[in-house]
């Protein structure tokens, strides 16, 4: 199997997959096979031209349970369907053109914010900047110190995650160890500053 490599850096092992074994490949989990799909005509069937013929897998069923419910990401026919079509108001033309220039403007801003000479975490930049985005144009919301928050509940989630998908990882859901403990806590995290700005946002309910 390959859970060990799995486990320890995700990115790696799925990049390395891809580039030695080339479109398809598989690996096992514990007894689980797993086919990597490595190429982008294959992806886009899967995905599109016969998406009715695939369901999203046990990765996906792992997040509705832990994190992610019935959102976009996870949920399946007709419930998706409606999803999506609740969610494409948000998506037409104009606002993504309103989008572009709000993601614009972010980046510039956190561009600026860098010195000749100085160390970044480039990777907690991106998160701060996607976050920004996210909270700007589809909350009209300045995260300001929440932003901190999320992003430290995504990072704590993102590095338990693979071992979530282990087979028989469902167990562990009703143990006290510490993937457990920190999945709960970047869901408490997150659900609090969700539902935060959906309270504000109800609370005055401008477009």
């Amino acid at each position: 199997g390959s859970a060990k490599r799995f486990v320890k850096d995700l990115p790696r092992f799925l990049s390395k997959m891809g580039r030695d074994y080339g479109d398809l490949s598989t690996f096992h989990l514990g007894r689980r096979p797993v086919i990597l799909v490595n190429n982008p005509d294959y992806i886009e069937d899967i995905l599109v031209r016969k998406a009715g013929s695939f369901i999203k897998g046990v990765g996906f069923q792992r997040l509705k349970g832990l994190l992610l419910g019935e959102g976009l990401l996870t949920s399946e026919g007709e419930f998706h369907l409606r999803q999506r079509r609740l969610a494409q108001q948000g998506f037409v033309k104009q606002r993504l053109e309103g989008y572009a220039q709000t993601m614009t403007q972010l980046a510039c801003q956190a561009r600026d914010s860098y010195h000749d000479g100085e160390n970044r975490k480039v990777l907690d930049d991106m998160m701060s900047l996607t976050l920004s985005v996210v909270a700007q144009t589809l909350f009209s919301e300045d995260l300001g110190d929440r932003m901190s928050r999320v992003s430290a509940a995504l990072t704590e989630f993102l590095d338990a995650f693979p071992i979530h998908m282990l087979p028989g990882s469902e167990l562990l859901d009703f143990l006290p160890v510490p993937t457990t403990k920190h999945t709960q806590h970047a869901r408490k995290e997150l659900d609090d500053v969700i539902f935060g700005i959906l309270k504000e946002r109800r609370a005055d309910p401008t477009d």
